[in-house]
This record gives structure tokens, C-alpha cells and sequence, in this order.
């Protein structure tokens, strides 16, 4: 039997070699790719040494140990690592991983896929119009989810707790919008974030590994209207526009005599001139907000302020009376409308005492409607800027491609399985067996049967903060148990992912989906499929959560599990023969129907397999 192992350094053949290895039956397990190549010991020459590396020479420091490449076997062929264990003269102990991504993108996270991205004109209008649709009309949504986890710093001060929060006008929902008001304070009361469909999260992710998707998984119910909450940050911050403008009394710029004719008497003062300058502001609003400070010995006053040049506020007045302090508060707006502004503040005036430099001439703060990224950190500054696009790798939740499909098939009881470039996720346990095949020959007469009541199983969800906490299920020959405690036979299956509790978050609102979690790296599911009075909140629908969820998709595959027999063997077996067997087949002998659990094949001659197998019977 041909074996051999491809690299783009050379080819390593393994036909004579003697072998072990072991599958999994994913349908068994809580993976979805379970299978390896267990130690070789190979007799290697000069030739492979000069092909992979000199692993002989002291000198050598940088040769692999791990080496990517191709395993054919069996008349397919696998991505595979070959591992150099050690080297002993011309005596080579390495080990063959292959079968853990026969998908090739599993590694992949899902915010690397090629989901939907484009810009909009707006996307508050466009969240509006969005929230009228159902899945398959739109890929994502945006229903109204309520959260705690923005509550600690002052920019949050006016956010409700709501993601996509809206209000109702004509029995339609107005998405809320972020502004900063009049007098430059900031108002973020709104997130706008999509949530995608967890179907199209799938089709994506295997199309960009060459797969179509097909299956149960495609039309399931309790799928259809569900969206994927990642709690991520799928919004940026932005920095209001906030400038500082200071002069004290010895910020002069000229400086120059005055002689003062005072009352028949002359006086030698000194005429200074103060200025501040902000240029190439980007067009906005502009709140100017402060004062001109003056301790004037006698004479004019001169305080000005210029946007572009034009004088939009302006003090200029001869004093006859000395010893003066003066303050001149000033609050007002102004637009700037060009591509590049700039503002001006100036003064002139003789000082009262012109050493002196404990007050401020020019005191003043702009702020604005203008957001840029510049100090973004800066928490009184902050503001959440709902992007004009729909870009969903930044909705998705922290986790690869492979762990999103093990998320969804151990929450809802798929197996996968892949036939040439179509890959078919359907649900365990829901059909009768087909296409079962003789087994007999590969057979014993007396195998090792164990009856298998005491196995049971305990299926549950992340732990939740109290009220929201999920029912898991114990399960055993017995029946179900709510909340039911695990034994040592039990097996646990973890679903890392939760259905978003629908209550009330406050005394006085309309129930919606609450981000109990506060978590990126779960799959969260939201229900969504349609306004209700006129607002996107989301509705309390049984399915994806226990008891339904294990009446509908675990207690008919869980029963034979706990009420079958298992059956366990060895024989050596021909192995071009046994190479046709895969191990999802139903096969039948000892006059039973059984599922392969693991299969150990040991290569003891050129075409003979020594058989170590464990199945179950299928009732």
C-alpha cells in the first residue's frame, strides 16, 4: 500500500513502513476532526539528510523538527506535519499528525473571513431599515440588546444600556443618534451594532475553504431568526475637537512706550499687545467659551475676537477713568464653513502693573462638533463614532472559524461531514440508519461487549449571572435530571455559547435581549424577526435553551447511547479491503447495527492491518 509523505523539500516514502493509527468518530465527540499518526521508527540514508536537514551534524542548530507538508494514505490525501522525535545514527523516530484541519481554514478567525463590508450614506437610516427585514432577506440585523458594560467613566453618562436603541415614530423605530449639543457637551447614547446570522456565519466561512454547506443545519428553526451577538467593540471613539487658549499678562507678544497725559501730568507706561491663533480647523460648529481679563493703569481697551478673518465679537473702548479690572465673560457660537479656519483672539491695552503675571489676559476653550482621532484616550473628550459602513469581522465574536462549527455542533447535536467540496451538517440521531454496511468479514465471533447504563451525559451552558442562569441536563438510561450533578461515567458537553435572556432592564421598559455575559469569546444568540409596537427589542422564544432544546435535538441520539452495547475486538484484516471502511458508517455484524466510536490500525505486513476497534449498537 502506497504511503507517502510530501513536502517542498522532497518525498519521504512510508510504504514499508509498520505504523499505528487512530480515528475518532466526531459523531462521538465533541470535535469535529479527530485522527492521527501514532510514533514510526524509519531506517533513513545520506539522501535524507541532504533533502530535510543534516539532523547528524553537531554543528547544525537551525534544522526542523516539524515539517509541514502532504500525507497520501489510503488513496487520499491529508495536510500533515511530520514531527522528528529523535535521530539515532540512521535510525529515525518521527511521528505523522494529519486529519485535524481537513477543513483548512479552521484556524482561521472568523473576523480573517470575507464577511460583508461596504459604506452607507448613513447608518443610523440604514439601521432603521435593516430592522424591517428577516433572515434570508438580510445577513445581519439590528435588534435592540441591552447591556451593563459601559457604565463606569463620565462619556456614558447619557447611554441608556442599550445597543441599537431606539425610539417609535409612526409606529416605526428612529434610531437614536450620538451628538455633542450647543454648548460642546458630549451625548453618546447609542451603539450601532449588527449582529449576523449564524447560518451565513457558516456558508462564509466554508466557501472560503472551498466547501459548499448542506443539510439539516440549513433549515433549522430554532436558526432561522437568530442573530450572533460578539460583544465586541464594534464601534470606534473618537475625540472631540477641544482647544485651550491662554495669555497671562506677561504672554505679550509687543511691547512698546506709552507717554499717558494725565490731568496736566505725564505718565510713561508701557502699550502691550497679546495674541492667540488656532489655524487649519476643519469645518463645524465652534462653542468659544471664557473671558479677556484687563487691569488696565488708564486709556483704550482693545478685545477681539476674528473667525476667518471676521470680527465676531469685539470690546474697543477708551477708559478716562484708571485702575482698572475689568472681565469680560463671552459664550457664543460660531460656524465655520470653509475647507481650512481659523480663530483669533486679541488684546491691547496698558497694564496696571506691568511685572506682574498672576492673572490670565486670554482665557478661553473651544469645543466642537468636529471629531477627529487625536487624543482619543482622553476620557472627558471621548466620543462614540458609529461608522457610516457595515464591516462584520468586527462583529463577530473572538474565536476561530473552527471553534464557531464546534460551537454550533455541540449546541444543537450536528456532525459534520465533508464529501469532495460539499460539507453536510445534520443533526444526530434524526434519521434511521442507511446504506449500512456487511461488517462481517472484518468481524469476530465472542468481541468484548460492555452494557453501557452507566454511561450518562451532562449538557450545559456558561455560567450566567443570577437571574439569567441556563438548566443544564443530565441525562442517563434513567431519564432526564434538570440541573442533575455528573458522575464519574458522565460526559460533559460544554456549549460555549448562550441564547441572550429577554427581560425588562429597567422597572419602566419593554422587554429585550440582555448581554448577560458581557463576553467577546461566546457565541450569543439574539431572536429577532420583527418590530414589536413599532420597536426592534428582541422576543423570549423557547429552543435554544434546555428542556426544549434536549427534547428537540439530544434525547432521541442520547438514548441508544445509554441503552446500546459496546463492542470491542481486534483481528488483522486486509487492509486494501479495510481501507474502503470510513468510519461514519453504519456497519452490521453480530447481528446488530453499530456505529464505529475509534478505530487503531497497526500496519504488521505490506497489505495486512491488525484491527483494534470499539463500536456501539444502534437501537
Amino acid at each position: 500500500m502506497e504511503i507517502k509523505f510530501y513536502t517542498n523539500k522532497g518525498i519521504l516514502d512510508l510504504s514499508n513502513v509498520k505504523f499505528s493509527t487512530q480515528e475518532q468518530n466526531s459523531m462521538m465527540s465533541d470535535r469535529v476532526f479527530t485522527k492521527f499518526f501514532f510514533p514510526f521508527v524509519i531506517n533513513v540514508d545520506d539522501l535524507f539528510f541532504q533533502t530535510f536537514g543534516d539532523y547528524l551534524s553537531d554543528e547544525s542548530k537551525d534544522v526542523e523538527v516539524i515539517i509541514e507538508g502532504h500525507l497520501f494514505h489510503e488513496n487520499k490525501t491529508y495536510k500533515a506535519a511530520l514531527t522528528i522525535e529523535n535521530v539515532e545514527g540512521y535510525v529515525l523516530t518521527g511521528q505523522i499528525d494529519y486529519g485535524f484541519e481537513e477543513i483548512p481554514n479552521f484556524d482561521k478567525k472568523l473576523s480573517e473571513l470575507p464577511y460583508e463590508k461596504f459604506k452607507v450614506d448613513d447608518i443610523y437610516s440604514f439601521a432603521e431599515g435593516i430592522v424591517l427585514k428577516k433572515w434570508p432577506q438580510t445577513n445581519y440585523n439590528f435588534p435592540r440588546i441591552f447591556t451593563k458594560k459601559f457604565v463606569s467613566d463620565d462619556i456614558w453618562d447619557s447611554f441608556d444600556g442599550y445597543y441599537n436603541d431606539s425610539t417609535v415614530e409612526n409606529s416605526l423605530p428612529k434610531m437614536k443618534r450620538n451628538y455633542i449639543d450647543g454648548s460642546g457637551n458630549i451625548f453618546n447614547v447609542n451603539i450601532i451594532h449588527p449582529c449576523p446570522h449564524p447560518i451565513y456565519l457558516l456558508k462564509v466561512g466554508f466557501r472560503d475553504a472551498g466547501f459548499d454547506l448542506l443539510g439539516d443545519v440549513l433549515s433549522d428553526p430554532d436558526l432561522q431568526q437568530r442573530w450572533v451577538f460578539s460583544g465586541t467593540d464594534y464601534f470606534t471613539m473618537k475625540s472631540q475637537t477641544r482647544l485651550e487658549a491662554k495669555a497671562t499678562q506677561m504672554d505679550y507678544y509687543e511691547d512698546e512706550p506709552a507717554n499717558l497725559l494725565i490731568n496736566g501730568h505725564t505718565y510713561k507706561m508701557r502699550k502691550r499687545k497679546y495674541s492667540r491663533s488656532f489655524s487649519n480647523l476643519l469645518p463645524g460648529n465652534y462653542k468659544i467659551k471664557g473671558s479677556f481679563r484687563i487691569q488696565s493703569f488708564y486709556g483704550k481697551i482693545i478685545c477681539r475676537i476674528t473667525a476667518n478673518n471676521t470680527v465676531v465679537w469685539e470690546h474697543d473702548v477708551y477708559y478716562t477713568q484708571g485702575f482698572l479690572d475689568k472681565v469680560f465673560p463671552i459664550d457664543i457660537s460660531v460656524p465655520l464653513n470653509l475647507t481650512s479656519n481659523g480663530i483669533n483672539f486679541f488684546v491691547e491695552y496698558i497694564p496696571l502693573n506691568y511685572d506682574a503675571s498672576d492673572y490670565d489676559v486670554i482665557s478661553f476653550r473651544l469645543t466642537s462638533d468636529v471629531l477627529t482621532d487625536d487624543n482619543a484616550s482622553e476620557e472627558d473628550t471621548k466620543v462614540v463614532n458609529n461608522l457610516n459602513e457595515i464591516d462584520l469581522s468586527r462583529a463577530v465574536p473572538e474565536m476561530t472559524f473552527g471553534d464557531y462549527v464546534n460551537g454550533i455542533k455541540n449546541w444543537f447535536n450536528y456532525d459534520m461531514d465533508v464529501v469532495g467540496t460539499k460539507i453536510y451538517m445534520n443533526r444526530l440521531g434524526k434519521n434511521e440508519p442507511s446504506n449500512v454496511q456487511d461488517f462481517n468479514e472484518f468481524s469476530i465471533k465472542s468481541p468484548k461487549k460492555t452494557f453501557l447504563q452507566k454511561r450518562s451525559f451532562l449538557i450545559k451552558f456558561p455560567d450566567l449571572p443570577s437571574p439569567y442562569k441556563l438548566d443544564s441536563i443530565y441525562y442517563d438510561y434513567k431519564g432526564v435530571k434538570l440541573n442533575g450533578l455528573k458522575n464519574e461515567n458522565t460526559t460533559e458537553v460544554e456549549i460555549n455559547g448562550y441564547p441572550l435572556p429577554v427581560a425588562k432592564p429597567k422597572e419602566i421598559s419593554a422587554p429585550t435581549a440582555i448581554d448577560a455575559l458581557e463576553s467577546s469569546d461566546v457565541i450569543g444568540l439574539v431572536f429577532y424577526d420583527g418590530l414589536i409596537d413599532g420597536q426592534n427589542n428582541s422576543k423570549n422564544v423557547p429552543g435554544c435553551s434546555h428542556p426544549e432544546l434536549f427534547n428537540k435535538n439530544f434525547l432521541q441520539w442520547l438514548r441508544q447511547r445509554t441503552r446500546g452495547v459496546q463492542y470491542q475486538w481486534q483481528k488483522e484484516v486486509n487492509a486494501e479491503s479495510f481501507s474502503q471502511v470510513k468510519i461514519k458508517n453504519h456497519i452490521f455484524c453480530n447481528n446488530n447495527v453499530h456505529l464505529i466510536v475509534s478505530l487503531n490500525k497497526d500496519k504488521v505486513g505490506d497489505n495486512t492491518y491488525q484491527i483494534d476497534i470499539v463500536t456501539e449498537t444502534i437501537s
